[in-house]
C-alpha cells in the first residue's frame, strides 16, 4: 500500500499517542524533523510544526467534540517550545487555539522567603519543587472536564519576577486545542505525577543541553541582583540541572521532535532526514493493517484508510 506523507503523519501521530514503542517500526519518521523554507504569519521559521499541526488537526477532529483538544509541550529553556506553541495556533488557527505557559505556576516569591531553606529555594528557583503543580492540575482541570465559559491562568511577569494572575484566558466557546508549554509537564516526581494524562498529545522538544545553557546565560542576564559572572555560575549550577531533569522526562513523550536551537551536528543530520520524509512512502500492509488496529482498539476514533 502506498500512502501520501500527510496519512502517514496522522497514523503516526495516533499511534505513538497509544503505544510509543510501535515508533521503532516505523523508520520514516524517526527523528521526527521536516525542514522546511516555510515562514509563519508571525516571521518564524516552519519546520517540523506543519506537519505536526497536520497530524493534529486530523486527531481533532476524530476527537470528543465536547472537550478541548490539549497538547503538552515539554523542553528545556532556549529550546524553542514556546516559539513552536505559537507557529502550531498559527497553523491551527481556524480551530481555535490557545496557548497556555506553564511558568504562571511559580511559587512566589514572597512565599518562598517563607520556607526554613529560603535562600537556597529561591537560588534554585526553576527547579520542580519551586513550582506549584497541585495548581496547575486543578486549572487543567477546570478546562479539560470542566463546564465554566471563562478559565483565567497565571502567567509569569519577568520584569517583576513573579506570577501574573490571570494572564491567560481560556474561552469554552472558542478555544478547541490548548497547547500547554513548560518544563515539567512529563516530570514524574515533586508533585508533577500525572500531569500528562491531562494531554491528548505530548511532545518533546529535543535540543542540545549544551547550547540551550549557552543561550541562558545571556537570557538571564536580565535577572536582578546578580553580576555577569554570577548568572554564568548559576547556569552552570541551576539551569543544567534543572535541564537534565527535563531531559530525562523525554522517555514520557509521545512525540519527540527536534529543535530548531540543536547542535550544528543535529542540523546537518537532519538535512539528510528532509530527503526522504517529503515524499510517498512505501509502508507494507502489514505495518498500516498493525497501525490502523492499534489506534481503533485503544483510542475513542475512528480511522478510514
Amino acid at each position: 500500500m502506498k500512502l501520501s506523507v500527510t496519512m502517514i503523519e496522522f497514523l503516526f501521530c495516533m499511534v505513538i499517542t497509544m503505544n510509543p514503542t510501535m515508533v521503532d517500526s516505523l523508520a520514516f519518521v524517526k527523528p521526527m524533523r521536516m525542514m522546511s523554507d516555510a515562514v509563519s504569519s508571525s516571521g518564524y521559521v516552519v519546520t517540523w510544526e506543519k506537519s505536526v499541526a497536520n497530524g493534529i488537526r486530523q486527531m481533532h477532529s476524530q476527537a470528543n467534540p465536547n472537550r478541548p483538544f490539549m497538547v503538552g509541550i515539554v523542553g528545556n529553556p532556549g529550546s524553542g517550545k514556546s516559539t513552536s506553541s505559537l507557529i502550531l495556533s498559527e497553523l491551527l488557527a481556524e480551530e481555535g487555539c490557545v496557548v497556555m505557559p506553564h511558568d504562571g505556576y511559580h511559587i512566589p516569591l514572597d512565599d518562598l522567603r517563607k520556607w526554613e531553606d529560603s535562600a537556597d529555594a529561591i537560588y534554585r528557583r526553576g527547579a520542580p519543587d519551586t513550582f506549584d503543580p497541585k495548581s496547575l492540575k486543578t486549572d487543567l482541570t477546570r478546562i479539560r472536564y470542566g463546564d465554566e465559559q471563562l478559565v483565567s491562568v497565571p502567567g509569569f511577569d519577568h520584569a517583576r519576577g513573579d506570577p501574573d494572575k490571570d494572564a491567560h484566558r481560556f474561552v469554552r466557546d472558542e478555544h478547541k486545542i490548548v497547547f500547554c508549554e513548560g518544563l515539567y509537564l512529563l516530570h514524574d516526581d515533586d508533585g508533577w505525577e500525572g500531569i500528562n494524562k491531562f494531554f491528548d498529545l505530548t511532545i518533546f522538544v529535543e535540543s542540545d543541553v549544551d547550547a540551550c545553557v549557552e543561550r541562558l546565560k545571556i537570557r538571564n542576564l536580565c535577572i536582578p541582583g546578580y553580576t555577569p559572572e554570577e548568572i554564568e555560575t548559576r547556569c552552570e549550577v541551576v539551569d543544567r540541572a534543572n535541564a537534565m531533569t527535563v531531559e530525562r522526562s523525554k522517555r514520557n513523550a509521545e512525540l519527540v521532535v527536534k529543535s530548531v536551537a540543536s547542535s550544528k551536528e543535529d542540523e546537518d543530520e537532519c538535512d539528510v532526514v528532509e530527503g526522504t520524509v517529503n515524499k510517498v512512502v512505501n509502508v507494507p500492509d502489514l505495518v498500516v493493517e498493525q497501525i490502523v488496529q492499534q489506534v481503533m482498539r485503544q483510542a475513542d476514533v475512528r480511522v478510514y484508510v
